[in-house]
């Protein structure tokens, strides 16, 4: 592994929300396990269209390698992120771009983990592709369905996955899974997880003027639940992009307990409509999140 970065800055129960910014890094430590550095990628991903693999990976590569100048261990894309539609599903031992992620994992010595349609035979799979500083490959396959993924005919996986790094354990989640199903979460910390990992694709209908705010209230307050009552953080990776009348609004950000640390800054900036937007980030304790969440500008007493 290459030398860990360890600089610390502690935080009580916060979230570290990242408005327009590509990438932001945590460095993160607990007393059991080994300091590390974890990129979440706001991915401004391409969900339709021709050519959809090839633009994704291009994106991808190239926040992989800044997410490399920064000294990143992990690095988190959100679901759907190189494939969205069954169509364009990878099989992943054969799928040229997956191998050549699995090589930048390997060259910068890191794991990668990101969200791809799946196929293996004849089944059909939302998942999370998982590259190793060596250069494996796995999936997590997704557990619980949405009723849009049933009736478009994916499959369920057969079992929640762990990531055993040295870093400590991470349990793994697609899209709302983790926020609906309290049975995940509960595994996952029946496992002594030291946290768990959310690849997203939460987005709202743009045609509805309160969307945003529900949308940004939904995704913090599920995550939030789970870090307080299980003194477990939770880092999502969220979509940052549009398609047709959903917008994806990022916001990638890690929730942590009072007896974790975690710090966040941003690499790079996002490309949104063709218009670059330099990297801003801002930190809200969780009570005042919560309650600001309806309204951002409206002041807490």
């Amino acid at each position: 592994m290459k030398e860990v970065v360890k600089k610390i800055v502690s935080v009580a129960l916060c979230v570290l929300i990242v408005t327009s910014v590509a990438v932001i890094n945590i460095t993160a430590s607990a007393a059991e396990e080994k300091s590390y550095k974890m990129g979440l990628v706001d991915f401004d991903a391409v969900l339709s269209g021709t050519d959809m693999k090839a633009k994704n990976y291009q994106k991808m590569e190239k926040y992989i390698s800044d997410a490399d100048k920064e000294n990143d261990d992990i690095v988190v894309f959100p679901e759907y992120s190189l494939t969205s539609t069954k169509g364009d599903a990878v099989s992943v031992k054969k799928d040229t771009y997956v191998k050549d992620i699995a090589k930048l994992a390997d060259d910068d010595d890191m794991y990668i983990l990101f969200g791809a349609t799946t196929k293996e035979g004849s089944k059909y799979y939302s998942s999370i592709v998982i590259c190793d500083p060596e250069g494996n490959v796995d999936t997590y396959d997704k557990t619980h369905l949405t009723d849009t993924e049933y009736k478009e005919g994916f499959s369920v996986g057969d079992t929640p996955y762990v990531l055993k790094t040295s870093f400590g354990t991470f349990g793994l989640a697609l899209g709302n899974e983790f926020g609906e199903v309290a049975e995940l979460g509960k595994y996952y910390y029946g496992y002594s997880c030291n946290g768990v990992i959310v690849c997203q694709a939460y987005g709202y209908d743009t045609s509805d003027s309160k969307a945003l705010s529900q949308a940004e209230y939904d995704m913090y307050t599920q995550t939030y639940a789970y870090a307080r009552m299980y003194s477990r953080y939770v880092a999502t990776a969220n979509l940052y992009t549009t398609n047709g009348n959903t917008s994806y609004f990022g916001e990638s950000n890690m929730i942590t307990s009072s007896s974790q640390s975690a710090s966040a800054y941003p690499i790079g900036g996002a490309l949104k409509d063709g218009i670059y937007k330099p990297a801003t980030t801002k930190e809200i304790t969780v009570p005042t999140l919560i309650q600001n969440i309806p309204n951002k500008t409206k002041e807490i007493a």
